[in-house]
């Protein structure tokens, strides 16, 4: 009899079938990723703050454009300048908000229990927020600059006045681009911080306030080494005076300024672009290497 039990609590149960209305795809690491980034970017379509958000950005681009005097200008490199330095100033403000939301709102609901128990694996979630925020500020960006040279078009239609595009040629448009490219980068590096510090602090105010202060107390950290570092003529103050070249906000800085000196025929930063370009990767690698140690080593039922 004892043997009859044993071998029948050994036979494994049968899984319940399946609807038919459920279709699995592939589980494959990239698939799965794929499928996690299409869900993250469907939540973010839904919430409200993501068009109140929008919205805060094409009205602010708009404005600026009616406000300044770029609109009288026919030169296309004046107008892209104005275009991309509004849209990086309001965007970094409003995609630090929306980062620290997709990720400290799954805590502050719980969901982010039931997501790494049932759902994709750390990595992937972790991943699939930063490939969502990503594609966001690519389409918004993309959105805005358009809906910038669209609007200048129509202010100058009435003027009459033509637009002049004989500064447009390849090497031109290749570093208007690469200034787009590094705009992008920009905001990216502080979505990333964002995540990061929600990560860390479960919440959204640990990730949207932390990068907010980080972001404007780097200019007033860099004006104080800098005069340290000047008023001390020895060589701890030039270690000082040295410090500021390695913050966040001046090599996004620096890379942004040397493309836009191109573009406007200006002369090039203080700051090369290898060395903000190294010192940028080393940053986003750490904030995303802290990150994923902290959600992989994380007690889920904490």
């Amino acid at each position: 009899m004892s043997n009859q039990t044993e071998s029948t609590l050994e036979q494994p149960v049968p899984a319940p079938a399946r609807s038919k209305n459920v279709v699995m795809g592939s589980q494959s690491f990239i698939n799965v990723l794929g499928r996690s980034i299409a869900a993250e970017l469907y939540k973010i379509r839904r919430r409200a703050m993501s068009k109140v958000l929008s919205t805060i950005a094409v009205v602010t681009v708009i404005l600026a454009l009616l406000f300044t005097n770029s609109t009288s200008s026919r030169l296309l490199p004046e107008v892209l300048n104005t275009i991309i330095s509004v849209t990086n100033f309001i965007g970094t403000i409003l995609f630090i908000i929306l980062a620290g939301t997709i990720v400290g709102g799954e805590y502050s609901v719980g969901s982010i229990r039931l997501m790494l128990t049932r759902g994709p694996t750390r990595i992937q979630f972790l991943l699939a927020k930063l490939g969502a925020i990503l594609a966001c500020i690519c389409i918004a960006y993309i959105s805005l600059v358009v809906i910038g040279i669209i609007t200048w078009m129509l202010l100058n239609l009435p003027t009459g006045r033509t637009i002049d595009l004989s500064v447009v040629n390849g090497i031109w448009l290749l570093h208007t681009v690469l200034y787009f490219l590094v705009t992008l980068l920009s905001v990216f590096t502080y979505c990333l911080l964002a995540i990061s510090l929600s990560t860390w602090g479960k919440a959204t105010a640990a990730g949207v306030t932390g990068v907010l202060i980080w972001w404007f107390l780097e200019g007033g950290i860099s004006g104080l080494f800098s005069i340290l570092g000047n008023r001390m003529q020895n060589a701890f103050g030039s270690f000082l005076a040295a410090i500021p070249d390695y913050f966040i906000g001046n090599n996004l800085g620096a890379l942004r300024t040397n493309q836009q000196n191109y573009i406007l025929g200006g002369a090039a930063g203080s700051i090369d672009d290898i060395h903000a370009g190294i010192v940028i990767i080393v940053y986003l690698l750490v904030f995303g290497g802290i990150t994923w140690w902290a959600l992989k080593a994380r007690d889920i039922t904490s």
